[in-house]
């Protein structure tokens, strides 16, 4: 017997909710454990192929995919579907950068939990690039980033979505419609109203006038008496702020710009884009994400990357190492997590740099995110 079709709940469109909303990294994690879950189920369904527009997110907040062997009605879904879609990990990957890329955006002061979220999605994305990777092994990962905090990210793209169709929120629960008006408050008998008024301000009003000539007669009080030992210290305060040491503004200088070894595209290579996943400091381990973006071409390509450390105030450059891997025919990038050991310095600025297939070189990331150069002390005068 043939089982009647639930049609999924009307929602909406992912490229349209990231084009009229800001979503955050619990928001992204969550949306990507949905489309990957989805996806999953369109392969033990025996489809393919995964396109931004297949995913919608519904009333509830989350993410689904159009079934595209049963959508007739294109009134549901945000413009026409594709008519091939991309070969699936490389769609998965795009889609996953897109998020996390949108919720980088609204993370501008990142605590430990939302770097966490930033992180897992950039494992995923590097996963989903990685030659042997698998959906099933995306999926599992996202699923786990996910299960700390995904109840309550749905429930924030549910209102989302509710606000973006001009809905509230829903009814309160145990009722329906519109809540009753309160009644208003009985109005105060006409005749007593002004003078309860003016007793309310007169109590007030006694009690700060008293306050304020307290405070006014101790002022008088404390100047008359200590008004010699008063002018002593402004006078050594002044005194000291013209002949002490070197003050802290005078201590510290800009750190210089850092001048990149190589274009930002050269050849093949069309852009090179290096995040850390964490707060890093000088002297210390510090993770970073380098993807390099291609031209796709018809045989496999081999990309291989260094790490240049430059210390903004002295001018010394290390050079640490990086990978190499071959991407794919067709493949457009490469995904990489690696740990960086991070030399001493005040202000130190790290960046990617390809020797193949071309040499091109990322934007700087600054360690630390603000930093000044320290400039010894001369001796007090």
């Amino acid at each position: 017997m043939v089982q009647p079709h639930v049609e999924q709940p009307a929602g909406l469109g992912l490229p349209r909710l990231l084009e009229i909303a800001g979503i955050t990294p619990s928001q992204a994690l969550a949306l990507g454990a949905d489309v990957l879950a989805g996806l999953e189920s369109r392969h033990a369904a025996g489809g393919e192929g995964l396109s931004p527009k297949d995913v919608h997110v519904g009333p509830d907040g989350r993410a689904w995919l159009v079934d595209r062997a049963r959508v007739a009605d294109r009134a549901q879904v945000d413009g026409p579907l594709p008519e091939t879609g991309e070969p699936d990990l490389t769609a998965v990957a795009t889609l996953l950068d897109d998020l996390g890329g949108a919720a980088r955006r609204t993370a501008r002061h990142p605590d430990a939990r939302t770097v966490e979220r930033l992180a897992a999605l950039d494992a995923a994305v590097v996963e989903a690039t990685r030659p042997g990777g698998t959906v099933a092994a995306v999926a599992a990962g996202l699923r786990d980033a996910d299960a700390s905090g995904g109840t309550a990210a749905r429930a924030e793209l549910a209102r989302l979505v509710a606000a973006a169709y001009g809905r509230g929120a829903g009814p309160a629960p145990g009722g329906a419609g519109t809540a009753p008006r309160p009644s208003a408050p009985p109005a105060p008998a006409a005749g007593r109203a002004p003078l309860a008024l003016a007793r309310s301000v007169a109590a007030r009003t006694w009690k700060w006038t008293v306050s304020l000539l307290v405070l006014v007669t101790v002022i008088a009080v404390e100047f008359a008496f200590l008004h010699d030992q008063i002018a002593r210290d402004i006078a050594a305060l002044l005194d000291a702020g013209r002949t002490g040491s070197t003050t802290s503004d005078a201590s510290a200088r800009e750190p210089a710009p850092v001048v990149a070894p190589a274009p930002p595209t050269a050849g093949a290579v069309t852009a090179v884009d290096l995040r850390t996943l964490g707060p890093c400091a000088p002297g210390q381990a510090c993770e970073a994400r380098v993807q390099v973006r291609l031209r796709p071409g018809p045989g496999p390509q081999t990309v291989d990357w260094a790490f240049q450390v430059v210390d903004r105030c002295t001018g010394t450059v290390v050079v640490l190492p990086g990978g190499t891997v071959t991407i794919p025919p067709n493949g457009d990038r490469a995904d990489a997590i690696d740990a960086l050991a991070m030399p001493p310095g005040d202000a130190l600025a790290v960046l990617a740099l390809t020797g193949a297939p071309d040499t091109a070189a990322s934007a700087p990331v600054s360690v630390p995110a603000q930093a000044s150069c320290t400039i010894p002390a001369e001796p007090s005068r």
